[in-house]
């Protein structure tokens, strides 16, 4: 395994030849942020581990059976479907989601379902089609 590199931080005419480049390549944006930005890099003694410790980014993440169970047993996961997703928040969910679904056989799209003031067919809505998928409780 090779060592971690050092931190470090070009010179000041290193920076300055970059920004000319960047410049003359007429990419302006990039050759300011490359003149003015004073951050450094986060390289230390540390990073190597830290990154190590997280997941990796291109593996799929799946909990066990059991820690799903835990967590629906959590009062926090049980206010979850109050909370997150009421009729208000699903209502706004759809008024500001793109069309991305087809029309159905009547010409009807998810989000004019929740347009009508139907407070009935809403809650069966919730109740029957969203909040099975959250909770899992088909």
């Amino acid at each position: 395994m090779q060592a971690p590199q050092k931190a470090t931080t070009r010179s000041t005419k290193q920076v300055d030849g970059l920004t000319q480049k960047y410049a003359r390549a007429g990419n302006f944006t990039k050759a300011s942020q490359k003149n003015c930005s004073t951050l450094k890099p986060a390289l230390k003694p540390d990073t190597l581990d830290k990154l190590k410790a997280k997941p990796p980014q291109d593996s799929t993440f799946e909990p066990t059976a059991e820690e799903i169970d835990t967590l629906r047993r959590d009062d926090d996961w049980q206010n979850t479907g109050t909370e997150s997703f009421s009729v208000k928040k699903i209502k706004q969910y759809y008024a500001r989601c793109s069309p991305l679904s087809a029309q159905d056989v009547d010409g009807w799209r998810p989000r004019e379902l929740f347009n009508d003031g139907v407070k009935m067919f809403h809650d069966l809505l919730r109740t029957q089609l969203i909040l099975p998928y959250v909770k899992n409780g088909w």
